[in-house]
This record gives structure tokens, sequence and C-alpha cells, in this order.
């Protein structure tokens, strides 16, 4: 219960999450104290939505490989395995965790994974000129409106620049939070361009 919002083109990616963690016994009791997105290297930011103790394992995991010189691709097979081993001893793990970052060939590259699969990866890499985005969400769906936002930058003949999608993932946050009980209006960001 959470929003994660990976925006990528093809020179850079931006990661927006919010940090509401929520009591699953008792959804009236939750703090706004969860960081949720992390730059793990200069290559790679990863969101993680789930359970709170799953994602800590996560990150104990993360920093004791030699991540240093990880690309996304590589970091998110890590996690794969990892995450696929801990499913099988507790067949009620809910996880999903979205990358954003460069790959080994270059590119940038959003990938996604979760429980529901097994945690099979799915790539997105962006074409030239075009905008990608991939979200984990809880109860509202910012699709439309992420798409509503891009076409007006659009339509103004502005490019798609950094900053712009920057403020795009803050209004996001801002956007979801007003109605979603699931998600804060605290968040944090993250960036990585291509070299």
């Amino acid at each position: 219960m959470t929003l994660l919002a990976a925006f990528a083109t093809d020179q850079f990616t931006v990661f927006v999450g919010d940090k509401r963690r929520t009591n699953v016994e008792d959804y009236n009791e939750y703090y706004d104290d969860m960081r949720k997105v992390f730059k793990i290297n200069d290559r790679v930011i990863v969101g993680f939505s789930g359970d709170f103790e799953v994602t800590l394992d996560c990150l104990r995991y993360i920093v004791q490989l030699p991540i240093l010189d990880f690309d996304v691709t590589r970091v998110a097979h890590e996690l794969k395995i990892y995450l696929a081993e801990k499913q099988k001893m507790d067949n009620e793990l809910q996880q999903t965790v979205i990358l954003s970052g460069i790959d080994s060939s270059e590119n940038v590259a959003i990938i996604t994974m979760n429980h529901d699969n097994s945690f099979e990866l799915s790539e997105v890499i962006p074409d030239e000129g075009h905008f990608n985005w991939q979200l984990a969400l809880a109860d509202i769906n910012p699709h439309e409106f992420i798409s509503e936002s891009i076409n007006t930058i659009i339509e103004s003949d502005s490019e798609l620049d950094l900053n712009r999608v920057i403020e795009l993932a803050k209004d996001t946050v801002s956007y979801v939070s007003k109605d979603d009980r699931f998600v804060s209006d605290n968040f944090d960001i993250e960036y990585l361009v291509k070299f």
C-alpha cells in the first residue's frame, strides 16, 4: 500500500515514493516515516512496496553485495533470486520492487517484479524521444493524470526535460495522496542522468 512511480526517457530516470507505513492489522494506524526509494549507486535506483521487514531484508542483502559497479539489470537479477528464495519459505510474502537506472548496454531502463509472478523481471527501455513510466500503487491509479500531464507539456511545445519530470513526479504524489489514505504527501525522490 504505497505509491512508487518510476519515470524514464532515453536520457534520464526519475523515481518517487511516498513515505506512508500502514499497520496492516489496523489501517487507521499509519506513520509517514518510511523511506521506500533508494539510490543504490550511480546506475541504480530501487523502490519497494510491501512488507516493511522484507524491504529491510532486501536492503541488508543488497548492501552486502559488491554493488558499486552493478547496473540496474544485475541488481534486479540479484533481488529476484533473493526474493524468490524468501517466497519459497513464506508463500504469503507480498512485495513489489521497481528499479530504474542504466543497464549494461548504457540504456535507461525500468524493471519491475512482484510476488504475483514469482518475481519474474519485466523490463521497459524507452525509445529515443519517448517517455515511459511504471507504478506500484494503493487505491488511486494516477495513469490518466500522468498521461494528461504529459500531453499538456507536449502541447505547450515544451520538452520533457529532467526538471519537468521531477515536477511531474511530485505532482503525481500530490494528486494521489489527496484521495488515497494509503499514500502520504511526504515523499522521497531520486534521479539518474545517463552519462
